[in-house]
């Protein structure tokens, strides 16, 4: 029964040393790659993350301002060159945010002075809106009847004084005695007509500067930025001072910016 049933000779310790001797030798024929990584090819790898590391250590919070310098020590904003035109349309934008300052006086104006009804009111919003709907005439008329051989600069100057003159002759309604709706409607509509023809007109700059495509998206950056900005300091302003100090005030600093 032994002779026909040998043990497991797997388990013998013969076997073992004979299997662990061949893998001995089997082992040392294999490449030394095989079994563990140089530290050659790992060191690369960690050198580069602490290069990296380093780096974001060094960048101060101003390089993630959109304002830089140039090789040329030329102030840059959204890598736009900062000029006087730039600081213009920029200017302009932050008028049109800012002039949202007026929008809560001339409500409470119409409601409180001169006593509307909100339907009244509603018409009367509805009217000051078509200076708007109409902005495309207002480019027709710069491009094909230039003032002064001027095409932007002549109607930018006079939408911007049909503003002030408008504003200022709602404040001093709004602070004498006499006032009327209809004279009130014809100067808040005058107003919206001087802030959509500088709209356009200063739209109209920006597309001629935005014809070099590295500059368009940035340019957009700026009058938007610019735009936001008064828009925050007016929407901020506008009941303190509407509550302080009354709506012929609002009225006057309106027609300054």
């Amino acid at each position: 029964l032994h002779s026909l049933h040998p043990p497991n000779t797997l388990n013998t310790p013969n076997r073992l040393h004979t299997l662990h001797s061949r893998h001995s030798l089997h082992s040392q024929n294999r490449p030394h790659s095989l079994y563990r990584l140089p530290m050659k090819n790992s060191q690369p790898r960690a050198y580069s993350a602490l290069t990296s590391l380093k780096m974001v250590e060094k960048k101060s919070l101003l390089s993630f301002l959109p304002l830089s310098v140039s090789d040329k020590n030329e102030l840059l904003l959204y890598d736009v060159p900062v000029t006087s035109e730039i600081c213009a349309i920029m200017l302009v934008y932050f008028a049109q945010g800012l002039l949202g300052i007026s929008r809560l006086a001339v409500s409470f104006y119409f409601k409180d002075t001169l006593h509307l009804s909100p339907v009244d009111m509603t018409m009367i919003s509805t009217i000051s809106v078509i200076p708007w709907i109409i902005k495309p005439l207002y480019g027709f008329i710069s491009d094909t009847f230039p003032l002064f051989g001027y095409k932007r600069k002549t109607y930018l100057v006079l939408s911007g004084l049909l503003g002030t003159v408008s504003w200022k002759l709602l404040e001093s309604m709004a602070s004498g005695d006499s006032s009327s709706v209809a004279y009130s409607v014809l100067l808040v509509s005058l107003s919206s007509l001087g802030l959509a023809f500088s709209d356009v007109l200063v739209d109209a700059i920006v597309v001629s500067k935005s014809r070099d495509q590295n500059k368009s998206g940035s340019l957009q950056s700026i009058c938007w930025s610019a735009s936001a900005v008064g828009g925050l300091i007016s929407a901020y302003f506008s009941g303190y001072l509407l509550q302080q100090y009354g709506t012929s005030f609002v009225f006057g600093l309106t027609s300054i910016v």
